[in-house]
Order: C-alpha cells, then structure tokens, then sequence
C-alpha cells in the first residue's frame, strides 16, 4: 500500500516549505515521498482569465488541489494532498497506514487525515468521542464517514488511487468557479457523488501558521480561528495541557461572546467534564 504525498506551496512562502518539510522527515521514514507542488497565485488565475464568483486567492487554491492532484496521475498510489500548514505528530504515519488499511474492502474515494467541525452538537459528539477512545486509556482509533457531517477544509487528505481519475476529470471540467474547493468537495460527498471518510482522532492537525495573523474580528476569521481550536484540541496527539489553545479562545471570547453564550459554555464544560457523572 503505497502512498506518495504532494504539498503546495507557494514559490515565495519558504518559511512554510522549511517547516512542513522538518516536520514531515521528522516523523517519516527517510524513504517516504513527499514532493512540493508550486501552488498557483493570483496571477495565474487573472493570466488564465478563470470565471466564477470566487474571489482570485480562492481561485488560486482551488486550482492548487487541481495542479497537485492532476500531478498524482504520473503514478498508481495513493495521493496525499497536503497544504504547507499541515502538522504531523509522531503517531500520524501509523495512524494513516492503519487506517487505509481498514478501508481494504471498501468503497472509498477520500480519506481526510482531519477536517474542520461546523456545527457545535458535533463539536460535544466528536469531543466525548475522543475522550472515550483516547483519554480513557485505549489509545484506539476509527474511520468516521462524512456524508452526514458539516465540515470544512481539505488541508490533508488522501485520494484512493483507484479514484484520481474520476476526481481530476471532474475538476478539471469545471467552466466556473463558484464554490471554494474544500466545500465543492464536501458537496460531492454529500451527495454521495464520492465516498469520504474521516481519521478520528485526527492524525494530523493545524501548524501554528494556519492562524490568521492578527485578530481583527472579521466573522470570518473569528469562525476560522474557533475551528482550528478544536482541530487541534481533539487530534490523536492533543496534549493535555491545552493552554495556549485556551489563550486564543479567552482572547475570543471576551471580544465575541455575549452572555448567554458565556453561560452555555459553562454548563457544557461541566457537562463535558471527566468528574460529571451520567446517568
């Protein structure tokens, strides 16, 4: 079962490529491949006058997942597509191979090494999920499917070799581009167009160069910064010690959060807590 990784990058984001090389031949074996994609700009998408509704930088993505997927047809592996902000721990690889290895047998297009969670009742879902497979000692692990599930994003998943093709063609096919990639995606596994699953716990998470930079309290960017908490709160490597996630969020909250929201909070982190007894 091999599997070849391919990463974008944009060609003036060195920082990025320095770090998401170290960490991946940190927690790799040296025999592993993992090859750079030059990520398309916003001068490719004006010089290839692409159409659509998205905005250009979002057009240059889309056509990133495009370049590095159509790159994955030179071979017969897997394709895993990473962003430059992905982050490996050491259990990812094992944890990965594993899990393509319980899909043998099954109808599998897309397997995401982690997503993120939109909708809060699978935020307490996912949360208590892990606490039973991880925190309670057993160290396990499943494959979820996400045709049910609201999420986001397409920072790190694998494509089943046997599914690039179909994948490509229908990428590739497109005459606009009106829907960011990781939601296109998401509406084909909706629509039980592909097959998609989920690692859980996540084996990869969010490097702290996936953040925005400053907080500036655009809803977008206060939403974006609340998902990759939780990305990184329930991966299968979360430390316990979880307070520089906890410095975000209180850096959130008290610019955000209104009250009721506040006392909601609370009531779940008791809910939620180890010592909370169930009836």
């Amino acid at each position: 079962m091999n599997v070849h990784s391919y990463y974008i990058n944009l060609d003036n984001a060195q920082e990025r490529r320095a770090s998401l090389e170290k960490n991946f031949y940190q927690t790799h074996p040296r025999t592993s491949f993992l090859e750079r994609v030059a990520a398309a700009n916003v001068n490719d998408v004006i010089e290839q006058k692409i159409v659509g509704r998205l905005s250009d930088k979002e057009k240059a993505c889309y056509l990133s997942h495009t370049l590095a997927l159509e790159k994955s047809l030179e071979n017969q592996e897997h394709a895993f597509i990473l962003e430059d902000d992905t982050f490996f721990g050491e259990h990812s690889q094992s944890l990965i191979l594993e899990s393509l290895a319980s899909l043998e047998g099954r109808d599998w297009d897309v397997l995401y090494a982690d997503v993120g969670l939109t909708n809060p009742g699978d935020m307490v879902n996912f949360f208590s999920l892990r606490k039973e497979l991880v925190d309670q000692s057993r160290a396990t692990w499943r494959v979820l499917k996400l045709e049910q599930i609201a999420y986001v994003g397409a920072s790190a998943y694998i494509v089943n070799s046997k599914s690039k093709q179909k994948i490509a063609h229908y990428l590739r096919n497109q005459t606009s581009l009106d829907i960011p990639y990781d939601l296109e995606l998401r509406r084909l596994v909706w629509e039980k167009q592909i097959h998609a699953y989920v690692i859980f716990p996540f084996a990869t998470t969010l490097s702290p160069m996936a953040d925005v930079s400053q907080i500036q309290l655009k809803q977008t960017e206060v939403i974006e910064l609340v998902w990759n908490a939780f990305r990184r709160l329930v991966w299968f490597e979360s430390d316990r010690d979880t307070t520089k996630v906890n410095q975000m969020l209180g850096l959130l909250r008290t610019r955000v959060a209104d009250s009721k929201s506040e006392v909601m909070g609370n009531i779940m982190a008791l809910a939620l807590a180890d010592q909370f007894g169930k009836k």
